[in-house]
């Protein structure tokens, strides 16, 4: 249990009824707040169903806000590019991909770190696969009458710098890995991809 309550996220191999989840969340401790990568991760009676239950709120990117409503009643709270810090151990790191409001989940835990990073980051052959898409984030977010939005790369590049043990994507495929141990040439190749990627899709930021 964490003792700041726990935190619910999203996973591609749910299995049983609606009930024997709810059951097996509670024989765990209960949920606090609920998470989800982006909308095309809603169940909206799963998680209607869970705050029905422990009165978790579902959390997730407020430029997901549109097509999440339409998918559950579930009561809400939202973040921004920004993310979210919950507690010291915790936080949801804004990383668009093939969602505008895409969102990955860090967490330490007993001197270890995982990233959660849902279909985004995985290792293939021995290669880095980074989903990162910021013509979404230019051209599916509403930025007012700014001309152009936010520089994203600063915010971005300290993924790279992060301490991670583990990246745990909530759904893989065939050649990808279930949950990645990262050893010294993996985080090396894993920033050094990051930065690769960023610079590749930084033409996409242009007016």
């Amino acid at each position: 249990m964490r003792k700041e309550g726990n935190l619910l996220l999203p996973s591609g191999d749910g299995g049983g009824t609606v009930a024997d989840l709810l059951n097996d969340i509670e024989a765990l401790g209960g949920v606090d707040t609920q998470f989800v990568t982006h909308n095309h991760d809603v169940n909206g009676p799963f998680q209607e169903a869970v705050y029905d239950r422990f009165e978790a709120k579902l959390s997730y990117h407020v430029a997901e806000h549109n097509a999440v409503v339409e998918k559950t009643k579930c009561p809400s709270v939202e973040f921004g590019d920004e993310g979210v810090q919950l507690g010291s151990d915790f936080q949801a790191l804004y990383f668009p991909s093939c969602c505008a409001g895409s969102s990955l989940y860090y967490w330490q835990d007993s001197g270890n770190h995982f990233l959660f990073a849902s279909h985004v980051i995985n290792m293939v052959e021995d290669g880095w696969q980074i989903g990162l898409d910021l013509w979404q984030y230019k051209n599916l977010r509403d930025w007012g009458e700014r001309i152009s939005p936010p520089d994203p790369e600063p915010q971005l590049s300290k993924i790279a710098n992060l301490p991670i043990g583990y990246i745990v994507p909530n759904v893989y495929r065939e050649g990808q890995e279930e949950f990645h141990r990262f050893t010294e040439d993996t985080r090396k190749s894993f920033s050094t991809t990051l930065e690769r990627r960023l610079k590749e899709e930084a033409p996409n930021l242009q007016a």
